[in-house]
């Protein structure tokens, strides 16, 4: 499951898909084991700013992060890799671990009031089919 930035999970829970995403996740492990790389935490928490170098945009990740997940998946040593990053999901653990992304979430959303506000903001806009270009 892709490192989206952490904007990703607000807007996610601020329109109400924060359920509908832990159902899909639930599902999913059923099937089989799988990486979760969603989520707040280290990488997904780089500052917004012009010179990111984590992401192009909040759901589309650099190759630094790419290679960050396939190191962490296959198990290759990689000093840049921070210990947060990436769970591998089975039935026994996912429910611990979503609590843990709940509160992560609710965390970060705290000490990010602004940008959580602005979320919130567009969430309230784009149901009333309201955008302005003062918003982009």
């Amino acid at each position: 499951i892709s490192p989206s930035h952490a904007v990703q999970s607000v807007a996610r829970a601020e329109s109400r898909m924060s359920d509908e995403f832990d159902r899909w996740k639930r599902e999913i492990v059923r099937i089989a084991p799988v990486w979760d790389f969603s989520g707040i935490h280290t990488v997904t928490q780089e500052p917004i700013n012009p010179s990111m170098t984590g992401y192009q945009e909040s759901s589309h990740y650099n190759p630094l992060i790419g290679r960050m997940v396939l190191d962490r998946m296959f198990s290759i040593r990689n000093e840049k890799i921070p210990a947060d990053f990436g769970s591998l999901l089975s039935p026994g653990m996912l429910e611990a671990h979503l609590v843990n992304q709940r509160r992560a979430l609710q965390q970060w959303s705290t000490q990010n009031a602004e940008t959580t506000a602005l979320i919130k903001r567009w969430r309230d806009d784009a149901f009333r089919g309201v955008h302005t270009e003062s918003d982009s």
